[in-house]
C-alpha cells in the first residue's frame, strides 16, 4: 500500500480501545457492581463518540470460567455491549477463558472448552477486518504456549494473515503484552513466554505493524519495537495493586491499597491518519453511570504529534527513564520482581498537547536511553538538549550521533567565557546542523 504524505489535518478513521473491564454477574434488586457501573458509563461515552467500532483487549468478566458466576457475568458483559451501538470486537483474556500455561499462574490455565465458551459468547478468539484500507489483527495470548490444537491453528492462521496483507498498514491486538520493559525479559506473570514471544515479534517486525495493543496489566505503558508503536492500556475499572506501587508516594486510597486509583482508569481514542495515527489517552477518573454524561476530555489539536514548534515546554528535572522493580506480590508474581518504566510523565504530557522537552545531554549518552528518545520523537515529543560549557568529546559525540533527535542546543556558559567559546561552540554546530542558544 502506497504511504501517503504525514497529513495529521483530518483522521481516515476514529475508532475505540477498552480493555479489562471485569464485569461481574447482576443480582435484581441490588446495585450492579462497580467494575459493571464504570464500564456502563464508558460505553455511554463511546456511544456519544461514535467511533468506527471498538476493540476489547480481554478480561471482559469476572470470575473466571472455573468459578460459579461466570456465565451471569457473561450475560451482563452481552448487555453492556448492546450500549455501543457500533461493532465490538474482542479478543480474550485470561479472566474469559484461563491464564496462559505456567506451574507457578494464580488460576488455572487456558482450557478449550472455556474457548468454546468464550466463542460462542463473544466471537471469534482470534480475527481479523479491514476499515479505511488498514487491516486490524486480533490474537489470543492466553493459548499461546499451551500446546492446545487451538494454538496451532492460530499460529498458521496468523502467518498466513499476515502473508496475505504484506504491504498494509496493519494493527495488532491482544491481551498479554509480549514484554514489559525489553524484548529478552525472563517470563513472569505479565508477559507473553519467551518462545511464543520470538515468534511473535518476529512477525511484528518482518510485517512492520504500525501499532500493537494490549492490556492485561491495567497501566499505561509505552515502548517502541523496532518501528512498531506499542501501547499497554489503563483498566476501565481498577487498578493493579502491584502496578500501584509504580510511585513514590502512597496510593490516595489507601484501604484498598491502590487498587481504587480513580485517576488512573480510562481507554483510548485512536485517529488515523493517511500516514500515521494518534492515541488519545481518556481518563475517567472513576465515574460512573450514577454519574452526568459530560462529554470525554479529548484535545487532539494539542497532541504532540500535531505540534510542530511551541515557546511552552518543560524541564524534565526527573528521571522520565527510570526502571523500577515490582515487589513480588501475591497472587500475580510470588516469587521474582518485575522491572517496569513509570510511563506516566509521559502519558500527562500527552494529555495536555506538551511537545518539547529540556533535557542534558547525558540523557543521550547510553544506548538504552538513546533508543528510548528516539521512541519519543517518533511519538512527536521534541528535545533541546543543553550542556555545561563546550561538551566533552563523549557528549560532542553524542550530540553528532543523534543530531536527528535533537531540536536545538543550549550550551550554558559564564558571561565572561562566551567570546572564547564560540568558536568551538560554531564549530561543533556546523556538525550537527542543530540551532544553537548561548
Amino acid at each position: 500500500m502506497k504511504r501517503l504524505r504525514n497529513d495529521l489535518s483530518q483522521p481516515i478513521l476514529s475508532f475505540a480501545i477498552v480493555a479489562d473491564t471485569h464485569v461481574g454477574a447482576e443480582a435484581p434488586n441490588t446495585v450492579p457492581p462497580l467494575e459493571n457501573r464504570r464500564t456502563k458509563y464508558v460505553f455511554r461515552q463511546l456511544a456519544a463518540q461514535k467511533p468506527a467500532f471498538v476493540l476489547h483487549l480481554g478480561d471482559i468478566v469476572h470470575p473466571v470460567p472455573a468459578l460459579d458466576g461466570y456465565g451471569a457475568a457473561a450475560v451482563a458483559a452481552e448487555r453492556l455491549h448492546e450500549l455501543l451501538r457500533c461493532p465490538l470486537h474482542a479478543t480474550p483474556g485470561n479472566h474469559d477463558i484461563g491464564d496462559k500455561a505456567s506451574p507457578w499462574m494464580p488460576a488455572k490455565s487456558v482450557h478449550q472448552d472455556w474457548i468454546d465458551m468464550h466463542r460462542q459468547r463473544f466471537g471469534a478468539v482470534y480475527r481479523a477486518f479491514t476499515e479505511a484500507d488498514c487491516r486490524f489483527i486480533l490474537i489470543c495470548s492466553p493459548i499461546l504456549g499451551s500446546g492446545l490444537p487451538e494454538e496451532a491453528r492460530q499460529r498458521e492462521w496468523l502467518e498466513q494473515e499476515l502473508a496475505d496483507n504484506a504491504g498494509a498498514r496493519l494493527f495488532l491486538a491482544t491481551h498479554y503484552p509480549p514484554y514489559l520493559l525489553k524484548p529478552d525479559e525472563p517470563d513472569n506473570y505479565d508477559n507473553i513466554g519467551r518462545r511464543e514471544r520470538k515468534w511473535l515479534l518476529g512477525l511484528v517486525e518482518r510485517y512492520n505493524v504500525e501499532a500493537l495493543f494490549v492490556g492485561h496489566i491495567h497501566n499505561f505503558l509505552f515502548n517502541r519495537h523496532g518501528g512498531t508503536r506499542c501501547y499497554a492500556l489503563p483498566s476501565v475499572s481498577f487498578v493493579r495493586r502491584d502496578y500501584a506501587e509504580l510511585f513514590r508516594v502512597a496510593p490516595g486510597d489507601r484501604e484498598e491499597f491502590g487498587r481504587n486509583d480513580q485517576g488512573r482508569l480510562g481507554f483510548f481514542l485512536v485517529d488515523v491518519f493517511d500516514s500515521g495515527h494518534i492515541v488519545h489517552p481518556i481518563s475517567t477518573d472513576g465515574a460512573t453511570n450514577d454519574e452526568s454524561l459530560d462529554p470525554v476530555r479529548r484535545t487532539p489539536g494539542r497532541h504532540p504529534s500535531k505540534v510542530s514548534r511551541t515557546a511552552l515546554g518543560v524541564h524534565s528535572r526527573h528521571s522520565w527513564n527510570e526502571v523500577l522493580e515490582l515487589p513480588y506480590n501475591a497472587p500475580t508474581d510470588e516469587f521474582q520482581r518485575r522491572s517496569v518504566r513509570n510511563d506516566y510523565p509521559l502519558l500527562a504530557l500527552w494529555q495536555t498537547g506538551v511537545a518539547h522537552l529540556r533535557v542534558p545531554i547525558s540523557d543521550f549518552s547510553t544506548p538504552e536511553s538513546a533508543l528510548r528518545l528516539a521512541a519519543l520523537h517518533a511519538a512527536g515529543q521534541r528535545f533541546t538538549v543543553f550542556t555545561a560549557g563546550v561538551p566533552c568529546d563523549r557528549h560532542a559525540e553524542a550530540l553528532r550521533r543523534h543530531a536527528k533527535l535533537i531540536d536545538s542546543w543550549e550550551v550554558v556558559l559564564p558571561w565572561a567565557q562566551i567570546k572564547a567559546n564560540v568558536v568551538a561552540v560554531s564549530r561543533l554546530r556546523r556538525g550537527t546542523g542543530r540551532t544553537t542558544t548561548i
